[in-house]
């Protein structure tokens, strides 16, 4: 997705964003190679859920809009920040993205 498509649609999830939200609840995780994970949780119970991770140019804020809608159809979010954005820690691991999204959503997984 090009740049211009990308706020574009960032623009419109914010301007058709629901009102009157529960706001997410900032969770934590560890991930297999030491790393901490922070994220944005919406959402409660459920079995099925989803994990929504930033490009290079956002953070999990950028998600809030599309997952306060995705929470309000029953669905649990997980908004995350790659380490070395917001709170997150930095890690100079190789596969440090792809052990950020594992951790994610094994922390789903687990009913997180």
């Amino acid at each position: 997705m090009n740049y211009l498509a990308g706020s574009i649609l960032l623009s419109w999830l914010l301007a058709s964003a629901g009102l009157g939200a529960e706001p997410p609840r900032l969770v934590s995780f560890a991930t297999a190679d030491a790393g901490t994970v922070f994220a944005d949780a919406y959402g409660e119970g459920g079995r099925d859920g989803v994990v929504l991770a930033h490009g290079a140019a956002f953070d999990k804020e950028s998600w809030r809009p599309l997952a306060e809608q995705l929470a309000a159809k029953g669905l649990r979010v997980l908004a995350i920040d790659f380490r070395g954005w917001g709170k997150s820690t930095a890690g100079a691991a190789k596969d440090a993205l792809f052990e950020d999204l594992l951790a994610a959503v094994r922390y789903l997984h687990r009913g997180g």
